[in-house]
């Protein structure tokens, strides 16, 4: 009478182990996979960016990448400002003025863009 179905228990309880093992692998390439992500990230900033001690903690990878991803749009949008303001200056007074100084914007939005995705391919 108080005799339980043991058939029916094994398997339940195999299919909670295996269960929790298909949970384990999936969670471990998943950290695996973030582990190189950081890896390449740490390695495609610059040195002289990186600051602190010499094994970098996640956090402070992703500080530097920020500081560095910044860094380098001040520096495009110095340069779109400074390509914007030499078209527009050396354009002045010839009839195709505007579409000049458009060009050199749109090619600098490109870019931009461009930089943007080949970012967000690493980080994928």
């Amino acid at each position: 009478m108080g005799y339980r179905n043991t058939s029916k228990d094994i398997s339940q309880s195999e299919r909670e182990a295996a269960r929790k093992l298909s949970h384990s692998q999936i969670e471990r390439r998943r950290r695996e996979k973030m582990a190189a992500c950081m890896k390449k990230l740490s390695d495609l900033v610059p040195k002289n960016i990186q600051a602190g001690p010499l094994v970098l903690q996640k956090l402070d990878i992703l500080l530097n990448t920020v500081e560095y991803i910044e860094e380098i749009q001040r520096q495009e949008q110095a340069r779109n400002d400074e390509d914007y303001l030499s078209a527009a200056s050396s354009s002045i007074g010839s009839p195709q003025s505007n579409s000049s100084v458009l060009t050199v914007y749109e090619r600098n939005e490109v870019t931009v863009q461009n930089d943007k995705m080949k970012i967000r391919n690493l980080l994928l």
